[in-house]
């Protein structure tokens, strides 16, 4: 940690010491914490990165390839048992169905379970319905697999979020989430050259290559959810803490904020807010009708133009290889599209922007495609997925600063209403190729949907959605905020974010910086001095401590 210019009087150093740990270097917000408590914390952290963080990482990666590593299979797959387009689009999306009804329930098992085993056994399951699919033979089978899929896989998101929340504190939790966020970039990078080594294993001891990813790929989440077994439960069971480093964790936590007395109240208030019904079923479920159907029908979108121009042998590999592209240049524009709406504290028009942009591409599409032009119709195919992919962090980041108090279960109602796009996009797109045997209408239809959710982010204001919100006196500033404090404005999953959102306890608010600091033990004329010692870069880096309660 750096040091403050500005010091403290004699006489503060040990209750009113805390304002001192936080800086423009430290990121945090642990004001009740001596210098002494936050070094102890900081070392305790470090040691949690392989301790706690780790296999957290390693289980999202393998929960996301599995998820998705059908995109992959389907280039050889539907050709081997025989599913059309619109079979395999519903097989897609039937995943969605049991994963949007079965997440509730799956984290009320964990709460009675435990984190490290309720998360381990989840894992063994889908690790052994994953291997499953390299057994399939026919389409009833495929449609139980992937619905069976999206069973066990519920409570895996939100089930790690709600783990990491008995190590770190709500202002600690950002980085150790943006690693576990970034290994959904990685897996997205990663999972296309992946799939196309194991698909190169084509009739290798007996088996195709989709059957080898699928059974590697199953085999490998067994192997890291076996090790979530040995994982802690709570701080006190971490190996290789020293007494200093586990008080310091444990007095981190001591200013959490306990989950709201009245959900009911919270969850009617969500109910009746006009922004969150327009955030899930006017923005949330058009943009996931574009985001799902492009996940799950972009190798074979690839496929289709590779068609003349690659020999049919060579054909799937080259396509699952080329679904990377696309992939890679999302996750740099994610990364720098969060990072200027963070700096400029501006989402409504970043994201209204990027989809319109995504809507352009997608809807020339097909007009390059008629003109037999491949290499046009791929770059126009990569521009439009930056333009639905890049701006994921800012997505949710968005829904919440639509609300107040209610911003818990209101952004649990939004991602159940986007879902339901999930099923649909995938579907509609294997409706439409089957009909018309080209991708033309289906890309003009994610054109078309995406352009819905543009247009009503660009029409629905903070200001305008304030009105309606638990706590209608809360200025859209500090809502603004309150929602920076997110990892959402840094890295992003719309599920995963979702998920942070609807287990994480809510903020006792307030709207005077002064009255948090005098609840904290602090005098504001010292917090005030260390503010202004920290200088213009504290300005950019804490906007959310500086302007949020």
């Amino acid at each position: 940690m750096g040091t403050d210019d500005t010091q403290a009087p004699a006489g503060q150093q040990g209750k009113d010491a805390g304002p001192e740990c936080y800086s423009s270097k430290s990121h945090v917000h642990m004001k009740h914490l001596s210098q002494g408590q936050f070094a102890a914390l900081k070392s305790a952290e470090r040691k949690m990165l392989t301790r706690v963080l780790l296999l957290n990482v390693l289980l999202m990666f393998v929960n996301y390839i599995d998820r998705t590593n059908l995109s992959f299979a389907a280039v050889q797959l539907n050709r081997d048992i025989g599913l059309d387009h619109q079979t395999y689009g519903l097989g897609a999306g039937l995943f969605f169905c049991a994963y949007a009804s079965m997440q509730v329930p799956a984290n009320m098992l964990m709460a009675k379970i435990g984190g490290p085993i309720w998360l381990g056994t989840i894992g063994m399951l889908w690790g052994i319905t994953a291997a499953c699919f390299a057994s399939l033979r026919s389409v009833p089978q495929f449609l139980a697999l992937r619905f069976l899929l999206g069973v066990f896989e519920a409570g895996a998101l939100p089930g790690m979020w709600s783990y990491l929340t008995h190590f770190y504190s709500r202002q600690r939790i950002t980085i150790p989430l943006g690693y576990l966020m970034g290994s959904l970039i990685v897996s997205q990078a990663l999972g296309a050259p992946i799939a196309a080594g194991l698909m190169s294993l084509d009739n290798k001891g007996g088996l195709r290559g989709w059957q080898w990813l699928f059974l590697v790929e199953g085999v490998l989440a067994c192997i890291v959810a076996f090790a979530w077994f040995f994982m802690p439960r709570d701080i006190d069971a971490i190996r290789g803490l020293t007494d200093d480093e586990r008080a310091a964790l444990h007095a981190s936590m001591s200013h959490a904020a306990k989950p709201s007395a009245d959900p009911v109240k919270a969850l009617v208030a969500a109910l009746k807010n006009p922004a969150v019904w327009i955030g899930g079923g006017g923005i949330k479920f058009f943009r996931d009708v574009g985001f799902y159907g492009l996940m799950y029908w972009l190798p074979l979108v690839i496929e289709s133009m590779l068609d003349g121009s690659v020999a049919p042998q060579q054909r799937a590999i080259y396509s699952v290889l080329l679904t990377a592209v696309p992939f890679v240049c999302s996750a740099a524009a994610q990364f720098l599209t969060c990072w200027h709406s963070q700096r400029r504290n501006e989402r409504r028009w970043h994201l209204a922007s990027f989809w319109a942009f995504g809507v352009v591409c997608l809807a020339l599409l097909p007009v390059s495609q008629m003109h037999h032009s491949a290499a046009g119709s791929f770059v126009l195919l990569t521009l439009g997925v930056v333009g639905v992919f890049g701006v994921e962090g800012i997505s949710v980041s968005y829904y919440l600063a639509l609300m107040g108090g209610e911003k818990g279960l209101g952004i649990a109602v939004i991602n159940a209403l986007g879902a339901l796009g999930g099923f649909v996009g995938p579907y509609l797109i294997g409706a439409l190729t089957q009909k018309s045997g080209n991708f033309y209408g289906a890309m003009w239809m994610l054109a078309a949907f995406l352009a819905v959710a543009a247009v009503n982010v660009a029409v629905v204001t903070e200001e305008w959605a304030s009105k309606f919100s638990l706590n209608p006196g809360q200025s859209p500033t500090v809502r603004r905020a309150s929602s920076a404090r997110l990892p959402s404005t840094l890295f992003g999953d719309a599920s995963m974010i979702a998920a942070v959102a609807a287990y994480m306890p809510e903020d006792e608010e307030s709207d005077s910086d002064e009255q948090m600091d005098l609840e904290l033990g602090a005098k504001p004329e010292v917090a005030a001095a260390a503010a202004a010692a920290a200088g213009p870069a504290a300005a950019i880096t804490n906007t959310s401590a500086a302007a949020a309660p």
